[in-house]
């Protein structure tokens, strides 16, 4: 079936795509947020996700001699970030109870 070619003087037919869009990335997001929320749920979930932002480098200076180490480590941390940010947008009660844990049985 050959591909509908879109038409921008088509204002009504702009609208309507883009309000599908819209709807198309906000379920998207829900459905993150919903499994972010499952996992930060277990004990078992909590631990993989404080390693991989350990690992991500997310609590701890990127600074290095070499820039190209210092930028791949900047890399690193901005992943972290993002999940920091998510995780503090969809359950932000369970990553205090992630670092308690942490704390206690010294997860690193």
């Amino acid at each position: 079936m050959p591909k509908l070619q879109r038409d921008p003087t088509n204002l009504r037919r702009e609208e309507e795509l883009h309000r599908e869009s819209v709807q198309q990335a906000k379920a998207r997001q829900s459905a993150e947020n919903l499994a972010l929320r499952k996992v930060m749920q277990t004990v078992e979930g909590r631990h993989v996700i404080w390693r991989l932002l350990v690992r991500a480098g997310a609590f701890q200076t990127s600074f290095s001699q070499n820039s190209m180490v210092m930028a791949h480590n900047e890399g690193r941390k901005d992943i972290g970030y993002f999940l920091l940010a998510q995780i503090e947008q969809v359950c932000p009660e369970l990553y205090r109870k992630m670092a308690d844990e942490a704390e206690e049985h010294k997860y690193e």
